[in-house]
């Protein structure tokens, strides 16, 4: 899916986008706005970001943890089992080695988890500073051939400026774009 960024300072603007989305199909699902003003957004019962999924790196992160656990776990697997061709007995099954392997990988995500937790998430870095002024960002995930409707009923939209836009896919070393 694509995703339509866009800023407003004002969080009445942001609240009759909110209305006018909702009339174009979008829902809650689709639709996000992130600010440094939350007591605001819930006071104006706007749909917020997630916290761990939009504001922290923490899926972004976890995923490459995991790859890296699992690529660690099976190259000592690997390793392990070509060194138990010298031995006579093995003593470990090729099923505990595959457990190894899963059990690192699990590793790697809990500890790419934590670390994501304290990292800014990658997509929303570039809009720091405007969130840091009282901005608010606008998030709306629509299919590519409804982009250009939403992008019309936009740009009628008065006090909100379009801020770039990007995909909703979360890939593990994919750096973002900077439009």
């Amino acid at each position: 899916m694509k995703r339509l960024y866009y800023l407003t300072h004002s969080i009445d603007c942001a609240e009759g986008v909110s209305r006018e989305i909702h009339k174009e199909g979008v829902s809650d699902w689709n639709f996000h706005i992130m600010s440094r003003d939350k007591k605001g957004l819930t006071r104006h019962h706007l749909h917020t970001t997630n916290t761990l999924i939009h504001e922290r790196d923490v899926i972004r992160i976890g995923e490459r943890g995991a790859i890296i656990g699992v690529a660690a776990g099976l190259c000592a697997t690997i390793s392990f089992l070509m060194l138990t061709d010298f031995v006579p007995v093995r003593m470990v099954s090729e099923m505990s080695m595959l457990f190894i392997s899963v059990a690192v990988g699990v590793i790697g995500a809990l500890v790419g988890a934590l670390l994501g937790l304290a990292l800014e998430n990658a997509k929303i870095k570039r809009f720091h500073h405007d969130l840091d002024a009282g901005n608010h960002l606008i998030m709306i995930d629509i299919r590519k051939r409804d982009a250009p409707q939403i992008e019309k009923m936009m740009s009628l939209q008065r006090g909100v400026a379009p801020a770039g836009d990007g995909t909703s896919i979360i890939s593990p070393f994919q750096e973002p774009s900077r439009t």
